[in-house]
């Protein structure tokens, strides 16, 4: 019996410590990324206010391409809106997936049958929705996003200031600077756009005091602009006046119909829980804070469909933390592949019966999460003798 307790005891610290280990927000390889030396700092700046919550960048848009790496490299246009939205969500108190969902919900177009309105016709993106509902990109006319082109710098320039624009409020104004060697290279239509990140040291332009205004921008410089965007505009998260796009309501709105939403509300924030349907991925929790930032959470415990309801759920006293409860009654199994379970295989496994505490740091989002194994035998006696 104590050999039997030791092994449940030693699963339970290992799942508690993956899990731990996996429910950091915003984690990524940054030792795999190939950047030039000037850009190190500022990118490690970049990550620490969390503007760099893009997801795995790539060459182009085929799921099949490799993960781009090398942030030397030029830009997609679809890569470009990743760090775009990652800024406006940073600016708002929230993180890219939450405020995706807000905007879409609450700023997009709708056709008369309530139905989502696309913008382009060749990117159904949730990414495309967002920025051509915030106005930060226009696409190419006729419908065409063209998201695998890449960005010349005075595109990214007047791309860059519709951003900022999208957040502050207002465009922002030109300041005097020194003109770049290169000036009437550069076309009328992103003069101003240049003026202005130029005055306000955002694009520094080449060691030979050119601008390239045709020259490809990288997505190390898309990066580096962005966190000089929130650093040294007027407006700006850092300086915490930025007129929120949503209030609370608002985004509590945005993720669904009351019916299906479960909320707690504390001092801080409001928790949401919200099941819809019956598929994988339908059941997903978020945090809407009180100034109208939205975060939706990585699933704590992974279950292929519902999860089980919270067995007890609360706020502590000063609104910091959250924490619930749930049990697992039986190892919870990938349903996508259940068939193999049938068959006499093991299917990969994605939660394993027990009781999870979840503690929710409600400033960053960060969860922490422990695991008791269920007992199988009455009075304390788990396995007999």
């Amino acid at each position: 019996m104590k050999q039997k307790k030791t092994i449940r005891l030693l699963l339970s610290l290992c799942l508690t410590l993956g899990l731990l280990a996996s429910l950091a927000p915003g984690a990524f390889a940054a030792d795999k990324r190939t950047l030039s030396a000037w850009a190190v700092e500022e990118i490690q700046r970049a990550e620490g206010y969390g503007l760099l919550d893009v997801g795995e960048l790539k060459a182009d848009s085929d799921a099949a391409a490799p993960v781009m790496t090398d942030w030397r490299r030029p830009i997609t246009r679809e890569g470009f809106v990743r760090f775009a939205l990652s800024y406006a969500a940073v600016m708002n108190h929230s993180e890219r997936d939450g405020f995706q969902i807000a905007v879409n919900a609450l700023l997009a177009d709708y056709a008369p049958d309530g139905t989502l309105e696309l913008p382009f016709s060749d990117d159904r993106s949730q990414e495309a929705i967002a920025a051509h509902a915030l106005g930060i990109v226009q696409g190419r006319g006729d419908g065409i996003f063209d998201p695998d082109a890449l960005i010349t710098r005075q595109e990214a320039a007047t791309m860059l200031c519709r951003a900022y624009a999208a957040c502050a409020g207002a465009s922002p104004e030109a300041e005097d600077a020194a003109p770049f060697a290169d000036e009437a290279a550069i076309a009328p239509w992103a003069l101003e756009a240049v003026h202005v990140l130029r005055g306000r040291n955002v694009l520094l332009g080449m060691e030979d005091g050119r601008f390239e205004p045709q020259g490809n921008f990288t997505v190390e410089q898309c990066a580096a602009c962005f966190l000089r965007l929130g650093e040294q505009m007027p407006v700006s998260f850092l300086l915490d006046n930025v007129p929120h796009l949503f209030t609370q309501e608002q985004a509590v709105s945005a993720v669904g119909p009351t019916e299906r939403v479960q909320r707690w509300d504390g001092p801080l924030a409001a928790f949401l829980r919200r099941d819809q349907g019956t598929v994988i991925g339908d059941t997903a929790c978020f945090l809407v804070y009180a100034d109208g930032g939205i975060r939706q959470l990585e699933a704590a415990v992974r279950t292929h469909s519902y999860a089980p309801r919270f067995d007890s759920a609360a706020f502590s006293e000063d609104g910091q933390t959250f924490t619930y409860t749930m049990t697992l009654q039986t190892d919870d199994y990938d349903h996508s592949t259940i068939a193999e379970l049938e068959n006499g295989r093991t299917p990969p496994l994605f939660s394993r019966a027990g009781v999870y505490t979840v503690a929710v740091d409600v400033p960053s989002g960060a969860q922490r999460v422990s695991y008791q194994p269920l007992e199988t035998a009455p009075d304390g006696q788990a396995d007999g003798e």
